[in-house]
């Protein structure tokens, strides 16, 4: 895991750094990190060298550029990065919901909350850096799932709708369901099976994804439904 830590305060970044020195990370994860003491400075460094991290963790109330602005500016050429605020302050909150902030840490920062962050994103980035293989004739491809909106069952074939565009393949949708992580892939159809990351909303018998396309629930997975997104929600908000 690659972590950019950004605070003005450089007793903060400190005490960060010291939590990963002293080995508070989760099992089996190699963890490395580069600390800025403005948004403008990490911004300029990734201007100038193309690098970027999986985690960012910004100080959201800085001096010039603030974390929210950082944020944006990152968010504009990374949509996959995990960015975690430092705040003193609850009123931010409602103030970073279009730059999709992951997790938020109180300051002052406790080692026990800093571990559980850093174990959360380590989950967060193992499921969603996860690949889906398949063949069409005698072409292999792999996808990354996080890219994947939902499959559907087409007769013999197996349609993938992805950001990218869609593939279709000769495949079962219930081999399908076999081989995918259900804490991030729901069945929610005899003929379809959804990434709930891309769910934009729920109504009483369908799912409309990120890509506005509308998909039916079924009566016999509704239940099932209703329980794997209720799971994947309080995951994904850290409960």
């Amino acid at each position: 895991m690659r972590i950019a830590f950004c605070d003005d305060d450089r007793a903060v970044l400190s005490q960060l750094e010291e939590y990963i020195r002293e080995g508070n990370i989760p099992a089996g994860s190699s963890v490395t990190y580069d600390s800025f003491s403005s948004g403008e400075e990490l911004l300029a460094y990734m201007e100038k060298t193309g690098e970027s991290w999986q985690v960012f963790v910004l100080d959201i109330s800085m001096p010039g550029l603030s974390g929210i602005e950082t944020a944006a500016r990152i968010r504009e050429k990374d949509r996959n990065c995990l960015i975690i605020f430092l705040t003193d302050y609850s009123e931010y909150v409602y103030q970073v919901f279009e730059v999709l902030p992951f997790r938020f840490l109180r300051k002052p920062i406790t080692c026990e909350a800093f571990e559980k962050v850093l174990l959360q994103a380590a989950d967060h980035l193992r499921l969603f850096g996860s690949l889906f293989f398949f063949q069409n004739g005698r072409e292999e491809y792999q996808i990354p799932c996080s890219d994947i909106f939902c499959f559907e069952a087409q007769g013999r074939k197996v349609r993938i709708s992805t950001e990218q565009g869609e593939y279709v393949f000769y495949g079962r949708i219930g081999k399908v369901a076999e081989e995918l992580d259900k804490a991030l892939f729901v069945r929610c159809h005899a003929s379809y099976i959804v990434n709930m990351e891309k769910i934009f909303s729920v109504g009483e018998n369908t799912l409309v994804l990120q890509s506005r396309e509308s998909i039916p629930v079924s009566r016999r997975y509704k239940p099932s439904v209703k329980e794997q997104y209720f799971r994947f929600v309080k995951w994904r908000c850290g409960k």
